[in-house]
């Protein structure tokens, strides 16, 4: 087992318990134990590649992969805190340890929020929360709770656009098996480009279920500045609008999850994203199949720069201009090995094809991916 690998194992098991004694000691000094709930979540992910390639993790960060090593770098441990503070307001905390884009052991808070329930099924909450934009994004971290080795949108969320610092309101409603939830969000969004910052954002997201089947869809408006890494302000109010849609259909063993995202951007690309997947339950096991596609599309106003004159070597990036796509089909298998654990096996096949450049030409590349997991909850 690498060095850094048996690394992060240990400062993973000190940082759990740290932040359990932290906890326990705070809450049995106010006689609030019994009102804590603490559960922790793990994934151990060992994956190889046949070329070099950039996959999604599990974490906000891409992972890079050099050709026929095993790597771990897409492993992770975290723990969430639930405190019931009254009869009506509750505390939420979900923090993690993985490594970073530098191969780094890192640390993050997902979910920090105050929740008040109104009654009545209404419930508000304040804090740092996930943007409820496809499956994927809240449940990025807890590989347990998904049903694919690693999430099927990018990395840094839909659009570049995984967390909000806000509030959001929640309306539930029943009848016999049927259930309807209605979300409205506000707040300040965080975008993975440290060159993008966020200022405002307005989301509204409904959800149907029922015994056997699952739906959502949210809409989500965005303002939000752009500059050059030179520090050059280009636009300090643009505007990106977002749509998603996903389900799941269940007819006896044969589960069917389905995806799509869409959006529309003032200076940053364009972005779609879609998902099929199958998988089959027999009692413990289930194989799956799935193909996911993320397309940007970049349309560049500015002409292209001229060449510089002779004698001359200014450095001149064009204006990307075109469709970046990334094509993933694989296979796998689930197994539930006990009640709160799992393993996965996935194999597959990852296509990328760029045309933005046009002094590069098209760049293609095409990777086979096998990996093996196990993941738990405790």
């Amino acid at each position: 087992m690498p060095a850094s690998f048996s690394k992060f194992i240990s400062k993973s098991i000190n940082f759990s318990l740290i932040a359990i004694n932290m906890f326990a000691y705070s809450v049995y000094a106010d006689d609030w134990f019994e009102n804590l709930n603490i559960n922790s979540f793990f994934s151990i992910d060992a994956t190889v590649s046949d070329h070099e390639i950039s996959l999604v993790s599990t974490s906000e960060e891409t992972r890079h992969y050099s050709p026929d090593k095993v790597n771990f770098k897409n492993t992770i441990i975290g723990s969430q805190f639930d405190l019931q503070l009254t009869n009506n307001l509750t505390g939420f905390i979900q923090g993690a340890i993985f490594y970073n884009d530098k191969d780094d052991i890192d640390t993050s808070i997902d979910w920090a929020y105050l929740s008040y329930d109104w009654g009545d099924d209404i419930v508000t909450r304040f804090g740092k929360l996930q943007i409820p934009f496809l499956h994927g994004t809240e449940l990025r971290k807890v590989g347990y709770a998904r049903l694919w080795a690693r999430p099927l949108i990018p990395s840094n969320g839909a659009s570049g656009y995984q967390e909000y610092i806000g509030a959001e309101i929640l309306k539930s409603f029943s009848h016999d098996d049927n259930y309807w939830t209605f979300q409205l969000s506000i707040g300040k969004p965080e975008h993975g480009l440290d060159l993008i910052k966020g200022k405002q954002m307005a989301l509204f997201s409904a959800a149907y279920r029922n015994n056997n089947f699952w739906l959502r869809t949210a809409i989500m408006h965005s303002k939000y500045a752009i500059s050059t890494e030179n520090d050059l302000l280009l636009s300090d109010n643009s505007n990106i609008r977002m749509v998603s849609i996903e389900a799941q259909y269940t007819i006896s063993n044969l589960i069917t999850n389905i995806g799509y995202s869409t959006s529309r951007s003032d200076l940053t690309p364009n972005d779609t994203m879609s998902y099929i997947s199958s998988a089959y339950q027999l009692d413990t096991i289930s194989p799956y199949i799935f193909f996911a596609r993320n397309n940007q599309h970049f349309d560049s106003t500015q002409p292209f720069p001229p060449l510089p004159p002779v004698g001359t070597s200014p450095i001149i990036t064009p204006e990307p201009n075109g469709d970046s796509d990334k094509d993933n089909i694989g296979i796998g298998i689930k197994w539930d090995f006990t009640n709160n654990l799992l393993i996965k096996a996935q194999f597959e096949n990852v296509k990328f094809r760029d045309n933005t450049r046009i002094r590069l030409g098209l760049i293609e590349n095409e990777s086979k991916v096998l990996s093996l997991l196990i993941e738990g909850v405790y």
